[in-house]
């Protein structure tokens, strides 16, 4: 496993990508939101954000919106 620095706009697509996985593994957006924080991301306002620094990685998909 490699590390990815989810605050770098350059990864956005990765970020995506692993978020949309996360949502495919969830039962529910509850647990979905949860498995998130433990990657260190939120989703607030159709955005993914970083919890550490409070910013904005990206646009949420809008099959998740």
């Amino acid at each position: 496993m490699t590390w990815l620095d989810i605050t770098d706009p350059r990864n956005a697509d990765q970020v995506c990508a692993m978020v949309r996985e996360e949502r495919y593994k969830a039962l529910s957006v509850r647990e979905w939101k949860h498995r998130l924080k433990g990657l260190g991301i939120s989703v607030e306002g159709g955005q993914i954000r970083a919890l550490r620094r409070n910013r904005a990685i990206c646009a949420l998909p809008t099959e998740f919106c």
